[in-house]
């Protein structure tokens, strides 16, 4: 009779006790083993099942398949992840024939190795579910996916950001310094195409005009340049304006 169980199995158990059965050691065990990667050797210590009763009465070489845990290579990685943190918690407990934590493993299998086992045997679990649960891990790591390629967008447009700002906070006012340079150019030209207070108007209305730009505080002294300049063309239609338009 050939029976495949592990040492807890009940029918494997009532054969240790039987009085006509013995346990056989194999002596081609490490011949089996490397003819064989999917047998692997054991040894059965002597009196490992019940040390009164000295069971079994010396050491015992045995070999045992290696069950492998196989996956449909459509299944998705988040549930690899959960099936192998099954997996540890089920058979990751100390027994005769392994240690705490021994298995699940990475071994000689008939399958691949999908991505996801081979990061889970190499760091455990992610990251996020160390600390959070599965589903609020894996919905982080969902949008993170997601975000990377936005993420990766916004970074070249963040570094141009600060520039474009700049650039169009001065637009707003150099586009009055046009009209202003235009003006100051007509009064030196031609004087007496209009009275002083005419120009004036003129120049007011620009002076109006750029006081109602909203500009952030950094950015006031090119206001106050601008003023300045106002003033500069002020004092010129003062100097070469007629007061009456001839």
């Amino acid at each position: 009779v050939f029976l495949v169980g592990s040492e807890r199995s009940a029918a494997v158990w009532s054969l240790f006790y039987s009085e006509n059965v013995r346990l056989m050691s194999l002596a081609h065990a490490e011949a089996y083993s490397r003819r064989f990667p999917h047998l692997a050797r054991l040894t059965l210590p002597k009196g490992a099942i019940d040390l009164v009763r000295n069971i079994p009465s010396r050491d015992v070489t045995l070999v045992s398949p290696l069950a492998t845990l196989v996956a449909h290579e459509s299944a998705h990685p988040a549930l690899i992840q959960l099936l192998l943190q099954a997996a540890q918690e089920v058979h990751g407990e100390a027994g005769i024939f392994q240690r705490p934590g021994e298995f699940p493993r990475a071994g000689q299998a008939d399958f691949p190795l999908s991505p996801e086992a081979e990061r889970f045997y190499k760091s455990g679990k992610p990251f996020l579910q160390r600390y959070m649960p599965f589903w609020a891990a894996n919905l982080l790591d969902r949008m993170f996916v997601m975000l990377l390629p936005v993420i990766a967008l916004l970074i070249p447009i963040l570094r141009f950001a600060p520039p474009l700002y700049i650039w169009r906070i001065r637009s707003r006012i150099y586009r009055h310094y046009g009209e202003l340079k235009f003006l100051e150019a007509e009064v030196e030209a031609h004087p007496d195409r209009h009275s002083r207070d005419e120009w004036m108007e003129k120049l007011d209305a620009i002076e109006e005009a750029v006081q109602r730009i909203p500009t952030p505080l950094a950015f006031s002294d090119m206001l106050y340049t601008m003023r300045l300049h106002v003033g500069l063309v002020r004092q010129t239609i003062q100097r070469r304006a007629p007061a009456v338009k001839a």
